[in-house]
């Protein structure tokens, strides 16, 4: 049976977060390019070191550590970026290791962001996923609302990617 894992938000004053920062990051940047996300990896890595170092408070980055090795990531940013006013937030990742059981801690880390979220005055969460949305509105209550197409001007089509369990 898999030992349940603590999340830790991550924060410039935390000792903890800076001991981290270099395996979220890789997290990060991987997610980025296996995910095949509308995020440049480099710029998904700048964008939070920029904001982690400046103890931003548009930043908010979970990470899962057993054993001194990071195991999950949850990042979230206010949108848009670079809006005076944010209309809401998106959750950019959530990428667990399959070795990891944090489902109370996820559920927790979910509702600290939900407080967050709230306590910026704002009142929705967005999300894109690149895997079976059915899970994340069983566990957290999201509600599928839109659907990305994909036009490619140069008539290549990218495969999709395999549903969770085939």
């Amino acid at each position: 049976m898999q030992k349940p894992v603590n999340v830790l938000r991550i924060a410039r004053d935390d000792p903890d977060s800076w001991a981290v920062m270099p395996q979220v990051l890789d997290r990060v940047m991987r997610c980025c390019r296996e995910m095949e996300t509308e995020t440049d990896p480099f710029d998904a890595r700048d964008l939070i070191l920029a904001w982690f170092a400046a103890a931003s408070p548009l930043l908010a980055l979970w990470s899962a550590v057993d054993e001194g090795r990071v195991g999950a990531h949850f990042w979230i940013t206010l949108e848009p970026i670079g809006a005076q006013t944010p209309r809401y937030a998106l959750v950019r990742q959530v990428e667990v290791d399959a070795r990891l059981d944090i489902r109370e801690a996820g559920r927790s880390a979910f509702e600290e962001a939900k407080r967050w979220v709230a306590s910026l005055g704002l009142h929705r969460i967005m999300m894109l996923t690149h895997r079976r949305a059915e899970s994340f509105a069983r566990r957290h209550g999201f509600v599928q609302r839109k659907v990305l197409m994909e036009y490619c001007l140069d008539g290549s089509v990218r495969p999709m990617l395999p549903k969770s369990g085939s």
